[in-house]
This record gives C-alpha cells, structure tokens and sequence, in this order.
C-alpha cells in the first residue's frame, strides 16, 4: 500500500497564522487520503486524542521523543540530519546532487530514512536515478522530492510507479513540494490506490486554506 506523508500543518505553522484551525484542516487531510501527518510539537498537543489520527512528530533532537514514547497515535518521529532507531527517530536528509551520495553513507544502514531535494532527476536518465537511490540506502525510503524544477508530483509519481511506498507532500505544493491534492487522485488512477479521498473534502480544504492565507497576505 503507497502511504501519503502530509506536512501541510508544519508548513503552515510557519506562516504565523492567526487562529489556526489545526484540528479542523487535520480532519480534512485525513478525510482527502493523507495516511500519517506530519506535525511539531505545538501542533500534536492541539490534536491529541484525534480518533484514527497518524502522526510523525518533527523534533529537533532526537531525544525529545522520550517524552511521547507513550502516545500510540505518533507512528514514528523525523529530526533533520539525526537518527535514534531505538526511539523511533529517523533522519531527514537532502540530496541536492545525486552524484553526491558519498554525502549521506553514514545514514546507510538507517532502517528508514527520508530524502529530500531530487529535483535534477529530471536533467538524467529517471529510472537510472531512482535506483541509484534505493541502492545507497538499506532500509525504507520516504520520497520528498522538491519543487525547484516545477517537477515533484511528477517525480513523485514516477517514484510510485517504480515501486516507492511513501511519498510526502503538502496540500497545494506549499514549502516547494509534490502537491498533496494532485499526488492522491493520481494514484486512485495509475495505481489503483484505495483512499478515503473525498472530491467535496479537497474542495473544502482548497477554500479554507486559501481564505486563509489570502488574509494573511492582506493583514
């Protein structure tokens, strides 16, 4: 089964919006099709108890997760550049180059791992990097390939296609990623992905998400 990784809400922590409805637009991912939510600290402690929510906790030092070990709604924890398996800590890394895997050997043996960047898969032959890719890491991959060549659902997709099982994305592409929206319904299509994706739940999402951010701009 492809699994959906939605960092939406972290992203939309950053904007330091007023009021944000955390738990409602939460509700609407989940009813789209995201599998797990990627969430702070700040944000988990607003939607605690969600019933049938996933959350993968971002931390800033592996040793944070200590202090959840016991929340069985958070299936695992991400930290940038550091990993603890023992505690359910995997690394985020980027690959800006992938003739730079040399870069990333001491996350090799790391039973999961998440990469980002990937954008110049599209300037090289894309089934050849993609399987350089599974081949310079041992365990699990979550695929977050940015935007920067206006190519990451594509990617994304291709990533699929070749037997990838976890993809992250945010909801319109925000933070320069596959967008969540375009990525789900594909897959109904290409792979037969069964999804609690519901067309009147993405329309709903569109609308506040982007009534929001509008009056942000405008404040």
């Amino acid at each position: 089964m492809i699994r959906i990784i939605d960092r939406t809400l972290v992203i939309l922590e950053a904007f330091d919006l007023p009021e944000l409805p955390l738990r409602e637009i939460a509700e609407l991912l989940f009813a789209c099709g995201a599998n797990f939510l990627e969430v702070t600290p700040t944000a988990y402690r607003q939607m605690e108890g969600m019933q049938g929510a996933q959350f993968i906790l971002r931390i800033q030092n592996p040793e944070e997760a200590r202090a959840y070990a016991d929340c069985q709604d958070i299936k695992r924890f991400v930290c940038k550049s550091r990993a603890d398996t023992a505690l359910r800590v995997y690394p985020e890394i980027t690959i800006n180059d992938m003739r730079d895997f040399f870069t990333v050997e001491r996350f090799r043996r790391c039973d999961r791992v998440r990469v980002c960047g990937l954008a110049d898969c599209v300037l090289q032959p894309m089934n050849q990097a993609f399987q350089n890719l599974k081949s310079a890491f041992e365990g699990s991959i979550e695929f977050a390939a940015d935007n920067d060549c206006y190519s990451a659902t594509s990617l994304t997709l291709q990533w699929t296609m070749m037997g990838g099982m976890e993809v992250v994305t945010s909801f319109m592409g925000m933070g320069n990623m596959a967008a969540f929206e375009d990525v789900t319904r594909l897959l109904f299509y290409l792979k037969g992905r069964r999804s609690r994706s519901a067309l009147n739940a993405l329309r709903q999402l569109e609308v506040r998400l982007t009534s929001m951010l509008l009056a942000s701009e405008s404040a």
